[in-house]
């Protein structure tokens, strides 16, 4: 069964955002949510301990805000940085969430992938 290890969180007006996390436990994943205060905007990458993260999902919302999911499966063990470089200098709030006890091979199921006229769609 899955366990809540871990949270972090930055905010503000930035082309970058850099902060802490520290995995521990067995059996790991980090998700990081990014909120962007655009929708034509993405982030192309984001690292943990300079190791990439994949991207899960993505929603733009008709209130020009975009929102990403992304996820590392087995993060470095201990304090290291969350780095999510932007295209440009945006009101953004980043949180990262570790697990412990996770399947390593289907860490996630049932992810939202659309919103259309209040219905979700899940993948």
């Amino acid at each position: 069964m899955p366990a809540f290890d871990a949270v972090s969180t930055m905010s503000g007006t930035a082309a970058s955002f850099t902060f802490a996390h520290t995995c521990s436990g067995a059996d790991r994943v980090l998700l990081v949510y990014v909120h962007l205060r655009a929708s034509t905007f993405a982030v192309s990458s984001l690292t943990y301990a300079g190791v990439a993260l994949s991207l899960v999902s993505a929603l733009n919302s008709q209130s020009a805000v975009r929102i990403e999911l992304w996820r590392l499966i087995a993060p470095a063990i201990g304090a290291n940085n969350i780095v999510v470089p932007l295209a440009g200098s945006m009101e953004t709030v980043c949180t990262g969430l570790s697990y412990t006890d996770v399947d390593q091979t289907t860490p996630l199921s049932g992810v939202i992938t659309a919103v259309t006229a209040g219905v979700e769609t899940a993948a």
